[in-house]
């Protein structure tokens, strides 16, 4: 408990903050990315360091430590990111299913489905709905829409069954 005072109750918060720097620093690769199982121990370390600088945020101490705090969450997300694309272009279960518990834990589902819809759907479509593939298709609209739809199981089809499937989530 806290009652002892602001420096005893910041002190596992250094801990765990040096502590997931040091892990960030020896386990990032040269891409950018942390291996999903490393990516998702630190995820549970800094979901504990986030709750514990948010029920101190008044204190200076806090204060002092915020841009290092959010240095450690930036190279995570996008860690994370990379990870999540990379899975998914190469159709890799296991990772792809880190990720999205690792979404779960650090609460960025909505920040995943955005990366998702920007990075993987959003080009795809793209080059799917346009107005000379509308001209070209055989079957016209009907065509080009059968195209669009494919693209779901084409693209998506690992991330679609592991979020179905609640024991892929455990």
């Amino acid at each position: 408990s806290c009652v002892t005072g602001v420096q005893t109750c910041a002190l596992p918060i250094w801990e765990t903050l040096g502590k997931v720097e040091r892990m960030l620093a020896r386990e990032t690769q040269v891409d950018g990315r942390i291996p999903t199982d490393v990516a998702e121990r630190i995820a549970g370390d800094v979901n504990h360091l986030l709750f514990a600088v948010s029920k101190m945020n008044e204190s200076n101490m806090i204060r002092d430590i915020e841009p290092r705090v959010d240095a450690v969450c930036d190279k995570l997300n996008s860690s994370l990111d990379l990870s999540l694309i990379q899975g998914l272009q190469e159709g890799n279960t296991v990772v792809i299913s880190q990720c999205c518990r690792i979404y779960a834990t650090i609460d960025r589902i909505a920040c995943a489905e955005h990366l998702v819809r920007e990075k993987v759907i959003g080009p795809v479509l793209a080059g799917i709905l346009t107005e000379s593939n509308l001209e070209n298709n055989a079957q016209g609209l009907k065509g080009v829409l059968k195209e669009a739809i494919r693209t779901i199981p084409k693209y998506l089809s690992e991330l679609v069954r592991i979020t179905m499937d609640e024991r892929n989530m455990e």
